[in-house]
């Protein structure tokens, strides 16, 4: 039942936080474009 439940959330998690580490790798330009994008989609989505 441990290995049902807990590793493939264990894997998510992980695969997840390595793509949040490569974000926060890159230059702070990169990251603001990315939260400039983010931010429009999340306005475009909200206006709908």
């Amino acid at each position: 039942m441990w290995r049902a439940l807990y590793l493939p959330v264990a894997a998510f998690v992980e695969r997840l936080s390595r793509l949040v580490g490569l974000l926060q790798r890159g230059r702070i330009a990169i990251y603001l474009i990315y939260s400039f994008v983010t931010l429009i989609v999340v306005l475009l989505v909200v206006k709908r």
